[in-house]
């Protein structure tokens, strides 16, 4: 039996510019609108975060079509240093779907008459919440909702930031999500999730002509990468070209 224990996560977008971004940046979390079913419930939020999924490169081709062709790869070990977990999926009609509504229905009661102790409690469960995702559903690309796709296969891991200065933004109502400017301020406010360059696996673009052009905007990066830096990176360079025709 084949042990399924991969040493890199991967974390793809859609434009070159936002790789860039990554690479000179870090990684800045954006809130993504989820609709979770569970039990009888359903939990509409946006959610900030991070994601990534923990899967083979050469079985990647069909993630690469929906999420994008330019990535980063990141050690697994500099995942579970930052706090990164794999999401919980949820089959809606399962026993553990029927207990965290349960659970959530009881604790929205007792809000009736809060305290301290109960806020808490409410609060912590919230968090957990924000690592469900559904084991299927429809599937939102370019404005048209797909056929039901299996997200279990992607295998992914979660950066959710939280900290207390922005306790109000761990969640944003549908509402709020869908105002501009509220979802800019709240997004303001949210952590980098940072990272050093031996963290880094796997660069990831396009075609091979854009390589040369990777290399040279990391290397204009010298605060981050010096030249024995970028010498080291650049053989970690691979294009979704390559993905697609050999792996």
């Amino acid at each position: 039996m084949e042990i399924y224990n991969l040493s890199t996560l991967f974390h793809f977008t859609k434009t070159k510019e936002n790789l860039f971004g990554i690479l000179k940046n870090e990684f800045k979390p954006t809130f993504c609108l989820e609709k979770i079913h569970y039990g009888r419930s359903v939990w509409k939020y946006a959610i900030p975060m991070v994601c990534f999924c923990d899967i083979r490169l050469s079985q990647i081709k069909n993630h690469i079509e929906t999420y994008g062709v330019y990535g980063i790869g990141m050690s697994k070990e500099w995942a579970e240093r930052k706090g990164l977990n794999p999401v919980i999926y949820l089959n809606r009609n399962s026993h553990l779907s029927n207990n965290l509504s349960a659970i959530k229905l009881s604790l929205s009661e007792v809000l009736r008459t809060p305290d301290n102790e109960r806020v808490g409690t409410y609060l912590g469960f919230l968090y957990v919440l924000r690592y469900l995702k559904n084991y299927k559903g429809k599937f939102l690309k370019d404005e048209v909702r797909n056929a039901d796709v299996i997200y279990y296969n992607e295998r992914e891991w979660r950066y959710v930031p939280t900290t207390p200065d922005i306790r109000s933004a761990d969640v944003l109502s549908e509402n709020d999500y869908l105002n501009k400017d509220t979802r800019e301020y709240f997004s303001s406010l949210l952590p980098a999730l940072s990272f050093e360059p031996n963290d880094i696996k796997y660069i990831i673009v396009d075609r091979e002509s854009e390589i040369e052009e990777t290399i040279n905007t990391i290397r204009k990066i010298k605060s981050k990468y010096p030249p024995p830096v970028v010498d080291i990176l650049t053989s970690r360079i691979v294009t979704s070209e390559q993905i697609k025709n050999d792996f």
